[in-house]
């Protein structure tokens, strides 16, 4: 059987290692926050990331869309301006051909 200072000495070993053990602990646990929020930075920049690409890529959609819609108008243009000019030469032929001959 231990004496009451023995006894005294032994809990405040233990009560020391215990300090010591729940300090270890706090310390991982600040370093795991860290880390934690060092990911929680990484993930928000990923998606910043990637929604400014999307926002990139449906930019550009929109824009080949738009080139595309010109592209149309173009060449519906060039095809009433194929028809414009292919009516106006049937004229002038059919003038010519029914002009008097003096």
């Amino acid at each position: 059987m231990l004496d009451g200072l023995t006894s005294l000495q032994v809990i405040d070993q233990h009560l020391v290692d215990s300090q010591a053990a729940l300090d270890s602990a706090n310390n991982r646990m600040d370093r795991l926050g860290h880390r934690m929020d060092e990911l929680r930075r990484k993930t928000t920049d990923q998606y910043r990331n990637l929604a400014r690409e999307r926002l990139d890529d449906l930019s550009a959609k929109h824009v080949i869309g738009r080139l595309d819609k010109t592209d149309h108008a173009a060449l519906s243009l060039l095809n009433q301006k194929k028809a414009a000019t292919e009516e106006l030469e049937t004229d002038i032929a059919q003038g010519v051909n029914s002009m008097p001959l003096t």
